[in-house]
């Protein structure tokens, strides 16, 4: 055992380390899964290569590829009202043209996309994939205005795009339980959804045997609510915490954000 793990590079004794901890694996097996994650990683950077250098019909023949649960009754929901959708998702497989192929199915209409501060140009390329198939495409930026704009959005019959596997450097935070311990996720996404009256389509992407998999779970219909929006908050906060753990523990190679588990675990004072 010592001779093996003296041949791991430290990033990777590190990630054993912490898979260990989170997934009560064996010393071997938290090993193979560390592995596994830095070729998964090379895969996710060629899934963000491939989103900003293909072609458009390469990129629609790449999300076709993707195999999806019921596209009968997800087109039907993303058509059959003209309130506001989040889709909801983790950093996780190839969740970019996961999107591609649901946006396909919706009828044109307005997609906000929450995006870091910083612009790249390969960002500007994998979103401008979205705008060809006729969407009215606005990329928002983090900061102070950022939850006006899309709360407004969603209210007006938006689709917007989030992702909610962060920790508190990101935005206020919610105690969630996760492998067994008690992690700390933005709520910032889920808010939106309550606060712009939506219905909120969690999705998750990973890899099979037999090709990329797009797994949705249940809506959650923000429309008409009653109640303390704080308790709300915290119970859907937690629902979706553990939507995201099922799959997490099916496919935890595939999960990009493993190295954050330190930060989500460290909650902010003021929670």
């Amino acid at each position: 055992m010592l001779f093996r793990k003296t041949h791991m590079s430290h990033d990777e004794a590190t990630l054993t380390s912490i898979l260990e901890a989170a997934l009560n694996e064996s010393p071997d097996r938290a090993q193979k899964i560390a592995s596994d994650w830095f070729h998964y990683r090379t895969v996710s950077t060629e899934n963000w290569r491939q989103a900003a250098e293909s072609t458009f019909t390469e990129s629609i023949r790449r999300a076709e590829s993707i195999s999806i649960n019921d596209t009968y009754l997800l087109e039907y929901f993303l058509n059959s009202h003209q309130e506001g959708i989040v889709l909801l998702t983790i950093h996780m497989g190839d969740y970019l043209h996961s999107i591609l192929k649901l946006l396909k199915l919706a009828q044109r209409r307005k997609v906000v996309i929450l995006r870091r501060k910083t612009w790249s140009r390969d960002e500007h390329t994998a979103f401008g994939k979205i705008s060809l198939l006729g969407h009215d495409v606005e990329i928002v930026r983090h900061g102070p205005h950022a939850p006006r704009s899309i709360t407004k959005a969603l209210r007006k019959g938006a689709i917007a795009i989030l992702l909610y596997d962060l920790p508190q450097r990101w935005g206020q935070t919610s105690t969630v339980t996760m492998f067994n311990k008690q992690l700390h996720w933005v709520v910032g996404p889920l808010q939106l959804a309550i606060l712009g009256r939506a219905c909120v389509l969690p999705f998750f992407s990973f890899s099979t045997s037999k090709g990329p998999v797009c797994e949705l779970k249940a809506v959650r219909d923000y429309r008409q609510l009653d109640g303390d929006r704080r308790t709300l908050l915290q119970n859907e906060m937690q629902i979706i915490a553990s939507y995201a753990e099922i799959i997490i523990r099916r496919k935890a190679a595939q999960w990009d954000h493993w190295w954050l588990i330190g930060e989500m675990l460290t909650g902010e004072k003021n929670e």
